[in-house]
């Protein structure tokens, strides 16, 4: 006999992590062509810099440059990286691996992920 947990039928099978969030498990490879082909197609325009070889950066978190090589807020500076890099919100949220609302969040104020700025600083020097 079947076993039935709290409202589901056991005919149906269960969601796997993966199911629910399809771009948590992006491969490496397959990001670095998304970021590299979107790359090639963008003029570079200057600008903005993502780096951790800045005295403001402390225990390896990139900070954001900009074109005098001043130290920018997280929110102006990750739209300037946006901008610069022509993506849209959904663009670089995707690229990112996090939400929409993730990315509005840190276009707000919010602090953005280490690895996001990681992310950031990769096509910034690639673009």
């Amino acid at each position: 006999m079947a076993v039935q947990s709290a409202g589901r039928s056991s005919s149906r099978p269960a969601r796997t992590f993966a199911d629910m969030h399809p771009t948590a498990f992006k491969t490496l490879p397959a990001l670095r062509t998304l970021v590299f082909a979107r790359c090639a197609e963008l003029r570079s325009i200057g600008g903005v810099k993502v780096t951790c070889d800045h005295a403001a950066s402390s225990y390896g978190i990139p900070v954001i440059l900009d074109d005098r090589g001043l130290v920018m807020d997280y929110g102006p500076g990750i739209k300037a990286a946006r901008t610069q890099l022509g993506f849209s919100v959904a663009q670089l949220a995707e690229t990112c691996g996090v939400s929409e609302r993730t990315l509005n969040g840190w276009e707000q104020g919010r602090m953005p992920s280490t690895a996001a700025l990681n992310v950031l600083e990769k096509l910034l020097r690639h673009h």
